[in-house]
């Protein structure tokens, strides 16, 4: 997502519960809606295997809680002399840091082996046991070697880990999963900075969030056991299957997370984190917890307890590393954008209003001393995680858009034969591999209510009702939502011209009772649109989100490369770009945009340099806050280039279409394809 005229194309640990073989597992409440816990979970991804690990790997030993509060230890490298006393006052001023030495500190204060000047904090790659088909040093790593590993001319690439050429059967690396998760230091800056502290202190704040989440861990409020598997579990449960030792094998499988815990868990519903390598807070799931029965042969219940799980939208990781999957069961509700605290934030009074909220928002700005004595009910699985970095994409200058941010966006793809992460045909421009779930994908949307979609005019103009479908209710193309079959398009008649061109289009989907369960989930809502002949104020906020190109590119050059001769990604995750107005002239001065009448475009500028929309985010929404929510103020159209400097995007202007939407929703009730004035 970062525009030229868009064409259009745009685990590891299993926990088991241990049920009889000849039980029956009935689930269901009076006080519980089960039709997500009933329903088929999606199919079985290819080559994906569940696996048991005996033993928790032992990659986060010293952040693993024992008696709730986690003391982390800093060895400072002999080298540094000069300022050594001021950062080891920084770090023992810090709750639950500690100076400590070769044997057992986590990470160290060292100086850049590349850039002396400079000093480094880093986490301690120690040696690992198992040494078997490895390319890499079987000892320790020092920072030397660190460096040298993540130097993109020097380091080991991604084909030379795997050891068996390109694209290998997933499932049976030839190379241990040691190699996988060097990390990555923290450059600190010149040793002689004035910020060297405050950049230590920043460095120093994700570790202490994430130590002060494994302090909740620690707290067990209740039986709590997590299950996380890569197949669909049978019955609803994982099943225990024994592997072997071995890491979990994810690439861009979705893995299902289970948490089955005591007939008296609090609450209603169950939230699953996970601990990223880098150790960012990843928001995984939020789902109801269901009450299950156990019933024996003779219709007599054997046991009650109860279960979360993530079935109707299982997860995926897009890093390669070690990551912690963390459950927690509360009595109060936890809004989402909890996790999105930060260490430093201030206190976000309206997220954190309970005991319990308090409790977990202090958590997540890194505060050590949580308030409360009520335990939380929580369980923890750690897992090694292995995927295709090189597909592991990022907007340019954007970031994941939430959920209340997606509610309304629709995808237009072309279906296609095969795994969404697999992939066919010849490499494309720029020598890499786009995946079906990128040649898939079209355009955007925005859900309007009724079965009615809005899109961009471009995006159909030159297709058939059967050769796109529209996909709602997931934020990630690759998996989760339903696709709906198009019953009718609806064109408006000026978009053909040469001037005064109008880039809209207006889709009736096939509906059944899918759209009603994810209406009924909160999985979809219809959005808002702006009132008729409404105009934005300059420099007014607002926001762009899409599935589109990931990276920079330049006006005129090849869609499908980037400004540095790459091969485009698509972003799997819906992104945001967030944008500011600008007068209308500032887009239909480039001759590129000026066959747009004025009155009929949104004109809008990056708010940050090298950010914007880019091909296939077309279609999409641009929306504004007004009053708490969220209006849609535009259809994505057209720009110069992707996230160029100082160049304008053009977005169709929904204030000034809201009477053709209205005669377009009368015409599309005819099934076909209409254009109309």
């Amino acid at each position: 997502m970062v525009t030229a005229r868009w064409a259009v194309f745009a685990t590891g640990l299993l926990l088991a519960w241990p049920f009889l073989a000849s039980a029956q597992v009935v689930e269901g409440s009076a006080d519980v809606d089960n039709s997500a816990m009933t329903e088929p979970g999606p199919p079985e991804p290819e080559d994906a295997e569940p696996v048991n690990e005996a033993q928790a790997p032992d990659s986060f030993d010293s952040s693993f809680p024992h008696n709730g509060f986690i003391t982390t230890l800093v060895r400072i490298s002999p080298d540094i002399v000069e300022r050594r006393a001021e950062i080891v006052a920084a770090i023992e001023a810090q709750p639950g840091w500690a100076i400590g030495d070769e044997d057992d500190a986590e990470f160290e204060v060292v100086p850049n082996p590349e850039y002396y000047q400079d000093l480094l904090f880093a986490r301690i790659k120690r040696r690992e046991f198992d040494r078997s088909h490895s390319r890499l040093p079987s000892e320790a790593m020092d920072i030397a070697d660190i460096m040298v590993f993540h130097n993109p001319e020097t380091g080991v690439s991604w084909n030379d880990l795997r050891g068996k050429g390109n694209f290998p059967d997933p499932a049976r690396p030839k190379v241990p999963h040691w190699g996988l998760d060097v990390p990555v230091p923290v450059d600190l800056g010149p040793a002689d900075g004035a910020d060297l502290i405050s950049r230590l202190q920043a460095a120093m704040a994700p570790v202490a969030r994430h130590h002060a989440l494994l302090g909740l861990v620690n707290d067990q409020g209740g039986f709590l056991k997590l299950c996380v598997s890569n197949d669909p579990a049978p019955e609803g449960y994982c099943p225990v299957q024994e592997r072997g030792d071995r890491p979990m094998l994810l690439y861009f499988k979705p893995f299902y997370i289970r948490a089955v815990g005591e007939d008296s868990l609090p609450g209603s519903e169950m939230t699953f984190l996970a601990v990223a390598p880098d150790r960012a807070i990843v928001h995984l799931a939020t789902v109801p917890i269901a009450r299950v029965r156990e019933i024996g042969p003779g219709g007599e219940e054997l046991s009650a307890f109860t279960v979360g799980d993530n079935y109707e939208a299982p997860a995926r990781m897009e890093e390669f590393g070690d990551y912690q999957v963390i459950a927690i069961a509360s009595p109060d509700i936890l809004d989402p954008r909890i996790w999105q605290i930060r260490p430093g934030d201030p206190l976000p009074q309206d997220l954190c209003t309970t005991e319990i909220q308090l409790r977990v928002c202090e958590t997540m700005r890194g505060n050590y001393r949580i308030v409360g004595d009520r335990p939380l009910t929580t369980g923890l699985v750690e897992f090694k995680v292995f995927t295709d970095a090189w597909n592991a994409v990022a907007p340019v200058g954007g970031g994941q858009a939430t959920r209340e941010e997606g509610l309304w966006q629709a995808q237009l793809f072309a279906p296609r034969a095969g795994s969404p992460t697999g992939f066919s045909g010849v490499l494309s421009p720029g020598g890499g591999r786009r995946l079906n779930f990128e040649k898939s994908h079209k355009c955007g949307g925005s859900y309007i209510g009724d079965g009615y979609i809005l899109t961009a005019a471009h995006c159909v103009d030159k297709v058939g009702l059967r050769d796109y479908q529209v996909r709602l209710g997931t934020l990630d193309i690759r998996v989760g939502g339903s696709n709906f079959p198009i019953e009718s398009m609806v064109i408006h008649s000026r978009y053909r011209q040469r001037r005064d061109k109008a880039d809209i289009a207006l889709l009736r989907i096939k509906t059944d009772r899918r759209l009603d369960r994810l209406l009924g989930k909160g999985l979809v809502a219809p959005a808002p649109l702006a009132p008729m002949g409404r105009r934005l104020p300059q420099n007014s906020a607002v926001d762009m989100t899409g599935w589109g190109f990931t990276s920079a590119a330049t006006p005129g050059g090849d869609s499908l490369v980037d400004a540095e001769g790459n091969t485009q990604r698509n972003a799997a995750k819906l992104m945001k770009v967030p944008l500011k107005t600008s007068a209308t002239s500032t887009c239909t001065r480039h001759r590129q945009l000026s066959v747009y009448a004025s009155a009929d475009i949104v004109c809008t500028l990056p708010a940050r340099e090298g950010t914007g929309a880019c091909f296939s985010d077309s279609g999409g929404p641009l929306t504004r806050r007004v009053g708490g929510r969220r209006q849609l103020v535009g259809i994505v159209s057209a720009g110069i280039g992707c996230a160029q400097p100082g160049m304008p995007t053009a977005y169709t202007r929904i204030a000034n279409f809201r009477s053709w939407i209205e005669r377009a929703k009368v015409a599309a009730r005819v099934p076909g394809k209409h254009r109309i004035p």
